[in-house]
């Protein structure tokens, strides 16, 4: 996939044991990060980040099962959202891997798109966020020596 345009979002992987992954978001648009606890609060967190910019637009609504949900707002937890620089977010790395992800599509109430370890400066397409979290696996899996590690505060 030719992400070119696309913004970048950094995932800053800085635990990582028994397959439950915990870190840090970048996106140029949210001041600071947004910090994530497991799989499903990274794809809650990674919506809200899209749901803020429209962009890539979803060609499906979000069902539920309580009341109709609003789309979220990612914001570093002080409610301040301003666009500053990629450069100044592109540096950050993870105690256990650093991945770039840009998102073509949100088709078939999913995401599509790249992801990039930068470690080991190796691109996968996913087509799916199930081959999302399979490729965050995989790359975390394999990576042993830097995986049992426990988080420093990043605040």
């Amino acid at each position: 996939m030719n992400t070119a345009g696309n913004p970048s979002i950094l995932i800053c992987v800085d635990e990582y044991a028994e397959g439950d992954i915990k870190g840090r978001i970048y996106e140029a648009s949210v001041d600071g990060h947004c910090k994530f606890t497991g799989a499903l609060s990274l794809v809650k967190t990674l919506e809200a980040i899209l749901n803020s910019g429209d962009y890539p637009r979803s060609t499906m609504k979000v069902r539920s099962f309580g009341k109709e949900q609003q789309a979220g707002k990612a914001t570093n937890g002080t409610g301040a959202k301003t666009a500053r620089p990629e450069s100044v977010w592109t540096h950050a790395d993870g105690r256990c891997a650093t991945f770039s992800m840009s998102i073509m599509f949100r088709q078939n109430a999913s995401w599509q798109g790249t992801l990039r370890w930068v470690e080991h400066d190796r691109a996968e397409d996913f087509r799916s966020v199930l081959e999302l979290l399979m490729l965050l696996d995989s790359a975390l899996s394999s990576n042993d020596d830097k995986t049992e590690f426990q988080a420093e505060d990043h605040t």
